[in-house]
């Protein structure tokens, strides 16, 4: 996972941004991690429509939480050993930025904004899921 991780970081910064990207991408990469085919998210193109799409499905976290969980992430729990660990995908505050989606880095974490890729530690970690490879 190590590679994706790095791969995803690099072409995040190499490439142009959409509009309101933080849940796409992130969610990109968790399907990449979990070898699932990526499905289209609803398509939104104005603030009011993230908003509206978020407020029906109970806010950024519920939601994010239906789409990893959906392709075989855990949501990890609150015990100090369960926290987040380099590669989990999470929902966190950022210096600037309030909820939004991001990959952990180990101490940082990584999110791309809507012009930006934005490296830092969270102000407040929201949730946080993980992808344990099913045992063969």
């Amino acid at each position: 996972m190590a590679g994706l991780l790095e791969q995803t970081v690099k072409r995040w910064a190499q490439s142009t941004c959409s509009l309101f990207p933080c849940g796409e991408e992130v969610y990109a990469y968790a399907c990449e991690v979990a070898g699932v085919e990526l499905v289209p998210l609803p398509v939104h193109q104005t603030r009011k429509q993230v908003a509206d799409l978020l407020r029906a499905q109970g806010g950024l976290v519920n939601y994010a939480g239906s789409l990893v969980e959906a392709i075989g992430w855990t949501k990890v729990g609150n015990d100090p050993i369960d926290r987040a660990q380099r590669g989990d995908v999470g929902v966190i505050s950022l210096p600037g930025m309030g909820p939004t989606c991001a990959i952990c880095l180990g101490d940082n974490w990584v999110a791309k904004g809507d012009k930006f890729v934005l490296v830092s530690p969270a102000e407040a970690v929201h949730a946080v899921w993980r992808f344990r490879c099913p045992k063969q």
